[in-house]
């Protein structure tokens, strides 16, 4: 279906849940004044209005378009937010209701965290195993006889580590995976819902909560969690039906192996690794637009003892449009993968697959372009008042939450190994972009046959530096094509050259960065690889009328900015800021 720019950074929804979405951001629990306030308490402030304002959270969980766009503007507004959130909405809460089966006893966990009465959390990781599940350690031992389950943590190592329950101040509500314990035998883990405080914040009985030191950013509530003999009842036990106990006493479940009663443990991360992508791209955009404005107006010396703006240094333009082709494919591609979430397809395995290779592919997008953002704006960058150097802490924190991107992505090169080669693109390509998907296919072949689970490591460790550049590969080249099918679906002309432009220019750049590989592979002749920084030039020089539309389409209102150096005039709007006379 034909449709502008910001229509299709925006996808199905309506002009009006966008601004409704603002409005919340732009409340008085977001702004920005009183940064010296304690930033963890101003988070739940934050949460709570946000429920006030939104509904119950398990009607937004159950928006998940909206969750998304959600998270995409607190990660304008108050990125220091999103972290606490996901856990919230996606994590906890978004646990309980796919796994809850409509159990009546799980209400009231739900009703506190429907006004954020309670926060929520999601304890997975363990300090000496991340969030491995065969190494996990946590044990959730039935009790025949009461029909509860003792949970307890049996090592240091089994600690949970980086949990969000440290604040005193909150009541929390925490979805904790654990080994189910039952005669004895270990089947596996599941998730149990718990209280980890009670309405005063303190910890329950049997709970130990210790702090982490401070981290910079985002203001997480990180801690270690431990548990003695904690005793919990039997609905605790989290499984969307699939198993439960006999009148006996025996465990029963429909789910025979334990990694697949594990990937249901932790299915929520499918969801929370969509929002978490498509909030990436919302900075990584904030901060192109910042940029962009601070490097049209900064002077900067030129020719014959004048000065020129900043952004008429091609340096400058080469990293900026290369940053806004990548950041305007990525957010096509968040749309994508928010679509897949809210009407999923009927392969499973491809729709995780895509939003693992996503996640990976926009967290660090995101990363490289806000780290270059912050360097191109030189000292104004370290502002946090400027918003980049925000943006950026979180985005250090996204690579690594939610799955660490190194891991996600030998996982997603080892499952592409065994998925059929693409169908051709029927959109418009050009000899760059084919390159790209000759390298994917390529990349595809030298990946070594799966390992199977019995295999040394030695035979399993062969895979994983090709595994980790075939996902690379793959995710280039869907985020080319994803521009190249933007510029199909435009209304207009100019968009559609816009995007073409983009589109080359990445798979130029890509290239560039993998010049070497290329030429090896006798895909690129010496005097091809020479003209790709003069192609890279001239794709420059076009795409600078296009660049006001461009940033057009993310639609970001300058009040949710608020950093002096986007302003129409940057040196009067520091001089209001520091009200200097």
């Amino acid at each position: 279906m034909p449709v502008d720019l910001r229509g299709m950074l925006r996808g199905a929804d309506p002009d009006a849940l966008h601004k409704e979405l603002q409005d919340v951001v732009r409340s008085e629990p977001f702004r920005r004044d009183g940064r010296g306030t304690d930033r963890v308490a101003r988070v739940h402030a934050q949460l709570r209005a946000a429920c006030a304002a939104l509904g119950p959270a398990r009607e937004l969980t159950l928006y998940p378009r909206k969750l998304s766009a959600f998270m995409e503007w607190t990660a304008v507004a108050a990125p220091d937010a999103v972290p606490a959130f996901l856990l919230h909405y996606q994590l906890a809460v978004g646990t309980l209701l796919a796994l809850g089966e409509g159990c009546a006893e799980l209400e009231e966990y739900l009703a506190e965290l429907d006004d954020a009465s309670a926060a929520g959390a999601f304890l997975l990781a363990e300090l000496g195993h991340g969030g491995s599940g065969p190494g996990l350690e946590t044990r959730a031992v039935y009790d025949a006889t009461t029909g509860e389950f003792v949970v307890g943590t049996p090592t240091t190592r089994a600690v949970k580590f980086m949990a969000g329950p440290a604040h005193p101040g909150a009541a929390r509500t925490g979805v904790v995976a654990a080994r189910l314990i039952v005669d004895g035998e270990d089947h596996g883990v599941f998730p149990f819902v718990m209280r980890l405080r009670d309405r005063d914040g303190r910890p329950v009985r049997g709970v130990t909560i210790t702090p982490l030191p401070e981290k910079p950013f985002p203001p997480t509530d990180c801690a270690v969690v431990s548990f003695e003999r904690v005793r919990i009842p039997g609905h605790a036990l989290l499984t969307g039906g699939t198993a439960g106990f006999r009148a006996d006493g025996s465990f029963r479940s429909s789910i025979t192996a334990p990694r697949e009663r594990f990937r249901q443990t932790i299915g929520q991360l499918y969801h929370s690794r969509t929002s978490l992508a498509a909030a990436a791209m919302a900075m990584a955009r904030a901060a192109l637009v910042i940029t962009l404005r601070y490097a049209a107006q900064r002077q900067v010396p030129g020719s014959g003892g004048g000065t020129v703006p900043m952004l008429a240094y091609r340096t400058v333009q080469r990293d900026l449009f290369t940053g806004l082709a990548r950041v305007f494919a990525g957010s096509l591609l968040a749309e994508r993968a928010k679509d897949g979430v809210a009407v999923p397809s009927l392969d499973r395995e491809a729709d995780e697959l895509f939003v693992m290779v996503v996640k990976v592919l926009l967290t660090e997008t995101a990363l490289q372009t806000v780290q270059m953002c912050r360097a191109r704006c030189g000292a104004q960058g370290l502002f946090p008042v400027n918003r980049i150097a925000e943006y950026l802490s979180a985005c250090e924190e996204f690579v690594t939450s939610e799955g660490d991107n190194q891991v996600l992505k030998i996982t997603a090169g080892r499952r592409l190994r065994r998925c059929p080669e693409r169908a051709p693109s029927d959109c418009a390509s050009s000899a760059w972009s084919e390159l790209m998907a000759e390298r994917e296919r390529r990349l595809r072949g030298r990946v070594p046959c799966p390992a199977e689970e019995g295999d040394d490591f030695d035979v399993w460790n062969a895979q994983v530096l090709p595994a980790a550049a075939l996902a690379d590969a793959h995710a280039q080249r869907l985020a080319v094509d994803a521009l190249l099918e933007g510029a199909e679906r435009c209304t207009d002309a100019s968009d559609a050259e816009a995007l073409t432009l983009l589109a080359e220019l990445h798979a130029v750049d890509h290239a560039g960065r993998h010049g070497g590989w290329y030429l090896c592979e006798g895909l690129l002749t010496p005097a091809q690889a020479s003209r790709i920084e003069k192609r890279t030039t001239e794709l420059c020089d076009r795409l600078v009328p296009h660049v006001p539309a461009l940033l057009d389409a993310f639609g970001i209102p300058d009040d949710l900015l608020t950093a002096p150096i986007a302003a129409a005039d940057y040196v009067q709007a520091w001089r209001d800021v520091l009200q200097l006379q």
